[in-house]
């Protein structure tokens, strides 16, 4: 191969790399199967706690619980991942 075959697909080789290299990944979680696998995670995490959840978890967890199941996704795993939060912060509740 000449010179000038070898920087065509030297150049070729660079603009597929760099093309395909910007394309970053994306993870979804706004699903179905992750509002139940949180409502699981609430769920243990309350019954293993030390006392009683708070007002607050209880909420948080109940609106969560509702919205999933009546597919609002976002707004039950936004509620859900709150009262997780909560309880891990405070493993008293």
């Amino acid at each position: 191969m000449n010179r000038r075959g070898c920087k065509i697909l030297l150049l070729l080789s660079l603009s597929w790399g760099a093309a395909h290299a910007q394309a970053p990944q994306q993870v979804l979680t706004d699903t179905a199967d992750y509002c139940a696998e949180l409502e699981l995670q609430v769920d243990q995490a309350m019954t293993h706690a030390a006392t009683a959840p708070t007002q607050e978890v209880r909420t948080l967890y109940d609106d969560g619980e509702t919205m999933c199941r009546n597919g609002e996704i976002k707004g039950g795993i936004v509620r859900l991942r709150r009262a997780l939060v909560a309880l891990r912060r405070n493993p008293a509740n």
